[in-house]
């Protein structure tokens, strides 16, 4: 096997990240000689799916600032389990990115949770309207607390964010609720941003997984094939759990954590799930979307939701399942695996001693229970001769 990589193809490879796109191995097979040789290659970068569209999510994103709710239940409950895991690490951050998604309510978590050694929050956003009630309402309400505020405008979505950022521009902590799920180059996106921090910083994220919205789904397909006589996607397609570790792993972050949640709330009827998706701008933006939902088939969906999910008191259930990942920037402090071999004990002596161990818990209850069967029979032997006294 003959491995080939020149300086210039690693050189594409490693910037290609900050391009928006990434590496991959190219594989080339020849015969020499009567032997067949393998040669290995790094390739500049491979083009990602656009499967959502972004400019459309950018228009759904001014929308939720046009409404200017930014006090949902969701949202809220997302973000607060989020910045809890950055409240257990006793490690100090002086300065926070925030990456799109739900970037208000991170940053005023932040800034209700007291931790006092934050010096400058930065939210980047594709939408300039987010921006700027970042900017002023924010800004405006934790004027006083000596932490500085800062917006960064992304061209596209997640995945610009190393065009968006200035040259050398690091921080300690990076932070994305509820905005991975819409990037078309996830890896890319991952990369860039551990790209933007320093040594041993953290990154924290929360997206939307596979299992989220499933009565909906459920609900269309089975209304779009009594009505329509065939099925399209009306939702939008999600990473699952063994995806995200994945993404972390070849993103290269140290000490990579996935862990899952599901949250699940009860709406008055399906129309006001969809209401509530649209205030979230979470509504679907897939670039093979069919258009609006024809009103016979919504009817039909609605009426199916209502009967398949009901519950007692009226009220239909939605379920959100939520991602969470977490992952380091590498240093040198961090754990690190030993070396393979370095073990000192053996797991077969390690399994021997805990079939000792159950052997004998095992002998000690049988001894137990064979003590009470002797009691029990002589209680019962003095009750009979107590009988024939009588």
């Amino acid at each position: 096997v003959a491995a080939s990589t020149s300086a210039a193809c690693l050189g594409e490879a490693f910037d290609a990240p900050k391009r928006g796109g990434r590496a991959h191995w190219q594989t080339c097979f020849r015969e020499e000689d009567g032997r067949l040789l393998v040669e290995l290659g790094i390739g500049a970068r491979r083009p990602y799916s656009t499967v959502f569209d972004a400019e459309l999510k950018r228009k759904h994103r001014e929308r939720v600032a046009r409404i200017g709710r930014y006090d949902d239940r969701l949202q809220n409950e997302i973000a607060s389990r989020l910045v809890d895991r950055l409240l257990d690490c006793t490690k100090s951050f002086e300065d926070i990115l925030v990456v799109g998604g739900t970037g208000l309510v991170v940053a005023r978590k932040i800034m209700d949770s007291g931790k006092g050694s934050v010096r400058s929050i930065t939210y980047a956003e594709t939408s300039p309207a987010l921006l700027e009630d970042f900017e002023t309402k924010v800004a405006a309400e934790y004027e006083g607390s000596g932490v500085a505020f800062r917006s960064v405008r992304l061209a596209v979505n997640e995945a610009s964010l190393g065009e968006a950022l200035a040259d050398g521009e690091r921080f300690d902590a990076a932070i994305s609720c509820l905005g991975l799920h819409w990037v078309n180059d996830l890896p890319g996106c991952l990369a860039q941003v551990k790209g933007s921090l320093n040594p041993d910083g953290l990154f924290l994220g929360a997206f939307l997984g596979g299992d989220t919205l499933q009565e909906m789904r459920i609900a269309c397909s089975i209304a779009e094939m009594e009505r329509e006589g065939g099925v399209s996607p009306r939702t939008s397609p999600l990473a699952r759990v063994r995806d995200a570790g994945s993404l972390m792993s070849a993103a290269a972050y140290n000490l990579p954590v996935v862990d899952v949640d599901t949250v699940q709330i009860r709406y008055p009827s399906a129309s006001h799930v969809v209401d509530h998706l649209r205030r979230l701008g979470e509504s679907s933006a897939n670039t093979n979307r069919r258009g609006f939902l024809a009103r016979d088939s919504a009817l039909a969906t609605a009426a199916i939701y209502q009967s398949l999910f009901a519950e007692e008191d009226g009220s239909v259930p939605s379920t959100y399942q939520v991602i969470y990942v977490s992952g380091w920037s590498p240093h040198e402090s961090q754990q690190k695996p030993l070396q393979r071999g370095s073990a000192t004990a053996s797991l077969a002596d390690l399994r021997e001693e805990v079939e000792s161990l159950r052997k004998e818990k095992n002998d000690e209850n049988d001894g137990e229970e064979q003590g009470k069967e002797q009691e029990e029979g002589t209680t019962s032997t003095s009750g009979k001769g107590k009988e024939q006294q009588d």
